[in-house]
């Protein structure tokens, strides 16, 4: 639970994201603080979430072809035995 209250507190930082919390390899929830209801997964984010969760380590998407309104997507695994949960952020621009 202390990591899904992480995520959550991602949203109140100043810099405007998109936040979304896997568990055992499904999304659980996706939010953020500047839009009503975030759009779905774009393939940027679900290749930076399949690399933390295949790689057990943080990721950063370095692909250089993300779309307009999006400048980072970063994601880190909280990995325990038998269970496994990843907080991916999305950085957007211009809001």
């Amino acid at each position: 639970a202390s990591h899904e209250l992480i995520a959550r507190r991602m949203l109140e930082m100043p810099s405007p994201v998109i936040v979304s919390l896997f568990v055992q390899g499904k999304l659980q929830w996706r939010r953020s603080k500047v839009l009503s209801r975030p759009p779905r997964l774009i393939p940027p984010e679900e290749q930076t979430w399949r690399e933390a969760y295949d790689g057990a380590r943080a990721t950063q998407y370095d692909g250089g072809d993300l779309p307009d309104g999006i400048d980072d997507v970063r994601c880190w695994p909280v990995h325990e035995p038998g269970w496994r949960r990843e907080i991916l952020r999305t950085g957007l621009e211009g809001w």
